[in-house]
């Protein structure tokens, strides 16, 4: 290898050099947390283009996140000579799908100016099915009913929906009658959802063999990262991109795998080998982002799962502090006990990163308190974004229709956006002569804004709206994007709408616009079109949104997958929330929890903060139950842990602590003397005001218990684990059995009720 090569693979390991420089058929690079995947990936693109002369465009590499398809392309055109012809197609699964099937589209029966409907739009769609199907509600809510489509699309080929589709589901006539209704309105549209892209694209490619052919050509080499968290349609288009003899990489780490709940597969990274002949497997081990104390508390809780591949991760870094947990009363106590660590660490000058991972979004509310109560800046990822804005989307709605006229969700938002009179009562004879006539929406309103019959006060309305849209819609191809935009919010009355509200929230909702606009002249800059531009603003995710020169970060544990800080706290660590409730009952559901956890472990490059909170607030009010630490806590070496007791002593019951407690030193801190709706004492307030207890509910089963058995068991009736079916509660799991006198306490989880403590005599529990 000549000697300018060799300085080009200098800075790599061993094996980050060997899986950088193998080009002998199908590769594996079991890439452990920090080991540096990204480096690998970067430099096995420049290899293959400075060292083994492959023509940039014949290298495709896919990824996850717009952000992170973004930052690796930087990083490859920094490391490329000078005076290359073309660049490698660095992109996401999403954006290369919507690419090929824009060129494509005719064939499937679509126009290359389809619309891609986002989560509000598909809610939106489905409630109309619903509707029409006279489902109420009560059976099915759209949301879910989106949830239950998504996964059945991401699981199967689009002609298997007959028979794979929600299979062995005691529902499955209905969701494939609602899939089918579902569908036959987005093709009415002309618009497609995202799981459509994936499923439209895969079936382009093994239903028209010039299209895969063409493509096959031009992928000589796929690079594929996350691989853990491919679905089996996106397992599918990487068989379709590329053939034998397979020059294909695959880049991953089952133990980071965590989004089954949206399809992802983990047999994928799992049975690589058996799916690709003659494959090599690599392993990177060395860790380079967190310090050896880190590193063996995230794999001690990792190592419990089966269903993974065996790394031994180590690091060259600092042993570096211990782990600490923080053991608090109360939600509130935790957020105070997190804001008081922050704030401290400030105070020593130093210039930390900081992110608070939770494992739901309602949980960030206490922080939010805390750091204002306390000036500490933050940032949320995962809030409102901003193409979800409300005025963002409206504009880029009105583009979506000049582009799209067959998109009905686009012009059912903005038709009376600003307001002009046309009101629900017209919008419901729009949509029924529609349906009647066979005619899109927006074919309704010119029939129904020609219409002599109709009263002025609905026809002039209508006919000044046409008549606007055809105006914008003849105008917007000459000319540029920005100077278009700017024009198309005064013209159409939104500037002015605002302006005469003249409120904050206004005043800001025009700066949004502004912003909007700006946003449109880089993309001016870069020559790409309107379509583009709009593709951009659907194709947008949360994690998009990070700013890594923010100091304290809020976010789930999923937004954080891929994203590093010096300082992490990992919060609400209980038994139903994390591990969630929902996985309790489930193998399969626990390692994907355990997954998640070690994800967050694993973001921390300095300091691991564990917390959790042995009361918190839930919907319901008399639930005093006491939580239980993780069992994630209890899977750390003691040897690599320090429990910081907030607001109470480890004293009270040995039941009721971590099994880790009584190993490690113990270190009292002053609790909030604070009021908090949910603390313990307001808790024990509110019920001795009321008796000391909760009051009894005239017509609830309390009034007829059924007399004590004479042998009230004890707690192996009911172990830690078992399934149980409750007459009232449904489903649950048994968290604790506890034997008090002759009486044996139950903690348990129900699914759809929450944590519940329940004496077993009259808890009429039948097992599962």
């Amino acid at each position: 290898m000549p000697a300018e090569s060799m300085d080009f693979l200098a800075g790599l390991n061993p094996q980050q050099r060997e899986a950088v420089t193998f080009t002998g058929g199908p590769l594996l690079v079991l890439a452990g947390a920090g080991s540096g995947k990204t480096r690998v990936i970067t430099h096995r693109i420049v290899y293959l283009i400075a060292e083994m002369g492959v023509r940039p465009d014949h290298i495709l590499a896919v990824t996850f996140t717009n952000k992170a398809a973004e930052e690796m392309c930087q990083r490859v055109l920094a490391m490329l000579p000078e005076g290359r012809s073309g660049n490698p197609r660095l992109s996401t699964f999403h954006s290369l799908c919507n690419r090929l099937l824009r060129r494509h589209a005719a064939r499937l029966g679509y126009t290359s100016d389809f619309s891609i409907y986002d989560s509000d739009d598909q809610s939106k769609v489905m409630k109309g099915c619903l509707q029409e199907m006279s489902i109420p509600e009560s059976i099915l809510l759209p949301r879910k009913a989106c949830s239950i489509v998504s996964r059945a699309k991401n699981s199967s080929r689009r002609n298997e929906f007959a028979t794979r589709a929600f299979r062995d589901h005691r529902d499955a006539d209905l969701y494939r009658r609602v899939l089918a209704l579902y569908d036959q309105k987005l093709r009415a549209s002309n618009a497609m959802d995202f799981d459509d892209l994936l499923l439209n694209a895969l079936e382009l490619l093994e239903e028209h063999d010039e299209v895969r052919l063409r493509h096959q050509e031009q992928t000589r080499h796929l690079l594929i990262d996350e691989y853990q968290d491919t679905n089996r349609l996106q397992y599918l288009l990487v068989k379709q991109l590329t053939q034998p003899p397979y020059d294909l990489c695959a880049v991953g780490d089952e133990d980071q795998s965590i989004y089954r709940f949206r399809g992802a597969h983990l047999g994928n990274i799992l049975e690589f080998e058996k799916d690709f002949p003659n494959v090599r497997v690599m392993k990177l081990e060395q860790n380079y982002r967190s310090t050896q104390r880190i590193l063996e508390a995230a794999s001690s809780v990792v190592r419990n799962n089966r269903e993974r591949k065996e790394k031994t991760l180590w690091t060259r870094n600092d042993p570096g502090d211990l782990v600490r947990c923080l053991a608090s009363n109360s939600g509130i106590d935790e957020a105070e006990a997190v804001g008081k660590v922050i704030l401290a660490l400030k105070r020593d000058g130093l210039d930390d990163t900081f992110a608070v991972l939770y494992r739901t979004n309602f949980q960030s509310r206490y922080f939010e308190e805390v750091f204002k109560r306390n000036a500490i800046p933050y940032t949320i990822l995962g809030g409102l974004s901003f193409y979800a804005r409300a005025e963002i989307k409206d504009l880029i709605a009105y583009l979506r229709l000049l582009r799209n006229p067959g998109d009905s969700m686009a012009l059912d938002r903005i038709i009376n956006v600003p307001a002009r009179g046309i009101g629900e009562t017209t919008m419901d004879r729009l949509r029924t002569h529609a349906a009647e006539q066979g005619l899109s929406l927006w074919e309704s309103v010119e029939a129904f804004a020609r219409d002599p019959e109709l009263s002025n006060r609905a026809c002039c309305p209508l006919a000044g709206f046409v008549h606007l849209v055809q105006q914008l819609r003849m105008e917007m191809p000459s000319s540029p994007l920005a100077a278009f935009l700017e024009s198309m919010a005064e013209r159409i009355g939104y500037v002015k709408m605002l302006e005469e509200e003249n409120s904050p929230e206004s005043l800001s909702r025009l700066g949004n616009i502004e912003e909007l606009v700006r946003a449109a002249h880089e993309w001016e800059g870069q020559g790409l079109s309107v379509s583009d531009f709009l593709d951009q603003a659907s194709l947008a995710s949360d994690s998009d949104n990070y700013d890594s020169k923010s100091h304290v970060t809020l976010m789930t544990l999923h937004s954080a997958k891929g994203l590093e800080f010096d300082v992490v706290f990992l919060v609400g660590m209980e038994e139903g929330l994390f591990p969630h409730g929902q996985s309790l009952q489930n193998h399969a559901d626990i390692e994907e929890e355990r997954r998640l956890c070690y994800v967050g472990m694993t973001r921390a490059r300095r300091r691991l903060y564990l917390s959790w909170a042995r009361f918190r607030r839930t919907f319901d009010p008399f639930a005093l139950g006491e939580n239980l630490p993780s069992r994630f806590l209890s899977e750390i070496p003691a040897t690599v842990l320090e429990t910081i007791e907030n607001g109470y002593s480890s004293r009270e019951s040995s039941a009721w602590s971590s099994p880790f407690q009584a190993e490690v030193p113990q270190k009292e801190r002053k609790p909030y003397a604070g009021k908090s709706y949910d603390s313990v004492d307001s808790m024990k307030e509110f019920l001795r005001r009321r008796g000391g207890g909760a009051p009894a509910r005239s017509g609830s089963r309390a009034a007829a218990l059924p007399p004590p058995p004479t042998d009230p068991g004890g707690p192996n009736d009911f172990p830690p684990g078992t399934r149980v079916q409750h007459p009232q509660f449904g489903e649950g799991v048994i968290l604790q059995a506890l034997k008090e006198g002759d009486e044996t306490k139950l903690n348990i989880h129900f699914s759809n009720f929450g944590r519940k403590k329940l004496i077993q005599r009259y808890s009429n529990l039948v097992k599962i």
